[in-house]
């Protein structure tokens, strides 16, 4: 009977001229978000720009380090759920994002 391995993103680093595929270790505190998948220009200097994965219902931007495995959530003012992150010329970092907005209504009946 095989075993279930719990679902997550692995990364793996590949040589261009062939040779043994190496799994890179995430070490830090985050995870790569599930379905937010390495795009073109992602890397840049050992540095992976991405979703990471969360508890909650929505995937955060954060950065991973290639060579050491760790990570850092970048620190944003809003709400939102990330994919398809890649590096700019210049370092920094643009991506796909679907903002999250929401209020909370209480509804009485009339006369209390």
């Amino acid at each position: 009977m095989g075993s279930l391995e719990h679902p997550r993103s692995r990364l793996f680093r590949v040589p261009l001229h062939g040779g043994q595929e190496a799994e890179i270790a995430l070490t830090g505190p985050y995870r790569l978000g599930s379905e937010s998948g390495v795009t073109p220009g992602a890397v840049r200097n050992g540095l992976l720009a991405a979703a990471l994965g969360s508890a909650r219902w929505y995937n955060p931007p954060g950065i991973f380090d290639l060579g050491t495995g760790k990570s850092v959530r970048i620190p944003l003012d809003y709400t939102g759920d990330f994919w398809r992150m890649s590096w700019t010329p210049d370092g920094k970092i643009m991506g796909e994002a679907f903002g999250w907005n929401s209020t909370l209504w209480k509804f009485t009946p009339e006369g209390r």
